[in-house]
């Protein structure tokens, strides 16, 4: 998808949106935007004594640096060049830093700028210490967390979406590792690279491939997800060093929805499956379908109901079936979660 995409900052939201928008500062320090912004990032204005590695991305990794200026630690996503162009995914890296210059919502990662070297793009982002959902949940004795924290996070990323969303904005990466804890604890979405904007009447009102007219639901739709065709290139490729020694996954298609796999036109709904495997990820500490084999895991997500560990608490798997109902047009959404009275509270849902 090409960049360009119009994102208004400051859109109404569709439910109480009660955030000042204007209240987070700069990354780097507000005194400091300015002259950032005009001059631009390099890399001899970080810190890379230590070079602490944090995370690992499917293009490279983050590291932890401190900006000389202002003092302030950040994470620097270093992505290689020659892999972005392999997998010919040089539009989604340049949309990633759009994207993430207009955001501004406390769960949602604040973004500092960009550099680049010979080899290597840098995008400054915003330092979470608390490391990801998937190291929290590896490391809970029961590797799996309790219904009140689960309840808090999975609020979290529902307000991050429908922010997203009602600035008509896909998400479409939404999994366990891209959901990071900040110094406070509070939860914050990053890795924005399959995000996509939602296109009213696509192509005319007709599917790009057999040019027949779209249903109703598909007139507010994106066609193209990247995922399914990145794990077909890759998933035979071993783990490059930093990943197997981090303990990290290389991609998640069990997050993916069945629109998705299927190459099928898909929209908010996509998010809101993929809010559901989250949930049932932290509640259990495993995905509901699994399978070694790419195929055979997306013959899981497209035939068979979720199975439930008897722990499991009435209110959280009726909601986990509702956000995993295979008919995306049925699906549970934003607006609905008024009918799970302990989980509204946490959205502002009346």
């Amino acid at each position: 998808m090409a960049t360009g995409l119009t994102l208004p900052r400051h859109a109404p939201c569709q439910v109480n949106d009660t955030y000042d928008y204007e209240a987070q500062p700069y990354l780097l320090g507000f005194q400091n935007e300015d002259k950032i912004k005009k001059a631009g990032l390099k890399k001899g204005d970080f810190d890379f004594k230590n070079k602490r590695i944090i995370g690992v991305s499917m293009f490279g990794h983050i590291v932890m640096a401190k900006h000389k200026v202002s003092g302030v630690f950040v994470a620097i996503k270093c992505l290689c060049k020659q892999e972005i162009v392999r997998l010919k995914q040089v539009e989604n890296i340049k949309q990633e830093k759009e994207v993430l210059t207009f955001m501004n919502h406390p769960c949602v990662v604040r973004c500092g700028g960009a550099f680049q070297d010979a080899s290597t793009l840098y995008l400054v982002t915003e330092l979470c210490p608390g490391g990801d959902l998937f190291t929290l949940i590896s490391r809970q004795p029961h590797r799996r967390l309790d219904d009140g924290h689960a309840k808090f996070y999975a609020g979290g990323v529902a307000m991050a979406l429908n922010y997203l969303h009602v600035r008509d904005l896909i998400y479409r990466a939404l999994n366990s590792e891209n959901v990071v804890i900040d110094a406070k604890g509070y939860i914050k979405i990053t890795d924005f690279q399959q995000i996509a904007g939602l296109v009213r009447r696509p192509n005319a009102g007709r599917n790009e491939l057999t040019g027949r007219r779209l249903k109703k639901a598909d007139l507010w739709t994106t066609a193209f997800h990247p995922g399914p065709e990145l794990v077909q290139k890759t998933w035979k490729e071993p783990l490059n060093t930093v990943a197997f020694e981090h303990m990290r996954r290389r991609f998640v298609p069990h997050f993916f929805s069945p629109e998705v796999v299927n190459l099928k036109r898909h929209g908010r709904e996509a998010d809101w499956w993929s809010l559901g495997v989250l949930v049932y990820e932290m509640v259990t500490g495993y995905p509901p379908f699994y399978d070694s084999d790419p195929p055979g895991l997306y013959d899981k997500i497209l035939r068979r109901i979720p199975e439930f560990p008897v722990y499991v608490m009435p209110l959280a798997r009726d909601f986990m079936l509702k956000t995993m109902t295979k008919e995306r047009t049925r699906r549970l959404g934003i607006q609905t979660t008024s009918h799970f009275p302990e989980f509204a509270p946490v959205l502002g849902v009346q």
